[in-house]
């Protein structure tokens, strides 16, 4: 849906009248829009977490007493730890 610029409402509507009715759809609005937050997340560019990454060691490298780490859960920047 994303890459035809097809609103995720207008695919859902179609859809629903090509199965009869939202009673015989196996998923809802919610879950179609879910999908595809996840599936953008997993194709998140970095470009956020890259430059927050390299204004913390820009620091880092200013401070020698600053710290930070950071955790990945399934490919994404979950965690930052600053002390």
């Amino acid at each position: 849906m994303q890459s035809s610029r097809i609103k995720v409402s207008d695919a859902m509507r179609l859809l629903k009248k090509e199965v009869g009715g939202s009673p015989t759809l196996s998923f809802t609005n919610k879950d179609a829009y879910n999908a595809l937050a996840a599936d953008k997340r997993k194709h998140l560019d970095g470009t956020d977490t890259n430059t927050l990454m390299g204004k913390l060691n820009q620091r880092k490298s200013e401070d020698q007493n600053f710290y930070f780490a950071f955790e990945f859960d399934e490919e994404v920047l979950w965690e930052i730890f600053k002390l």
